[in-house]
């Protein structure tokens, strides 16, 4: 992947952060609408890249893996922290 495409995804599309116990600021913070402003054909190319790159299923695994490590952490760590973003998003057993 490109780096200067990385770079628009990060700073343009990347998750926001929300101030510690800032529970509503979370609301938005990772689904939103986003511009790259990149040209068409960098964002194609590295569409290409994706679809093409025999590896990244791999990597995609490797990532599930540690976001479901950092999922477990959440739940089991930070027990209190989880039922209150559950509250926020309406999910509250």
């Amino acid at each position: 992947m490109p780096a200067d495409v990385q770079q628009a995804l990060l700073e343009k599309c990347g998750d926001r952060f929300a101030p510690t116990g800032d529970y509503d600021a979370i609301i938005g913070s990772l689904a939103y609408p986003c511009e790259l402003g990149l040209a068409p054909d960098a964002i194609a190319a590295a569409a290409t890249l994706l679809r093409t790159d025999a590896g990244i299923v791999e990597a995609l695994q490797i990532r599930f893996a540690d976001l479901e490590t950092a999922i477990t952490d959440l739940e089991t760590v930070n027990a209190d922290t989880l039922k209150s973003l559950r509250t926020i998003a309406g999910r509250n057993p």
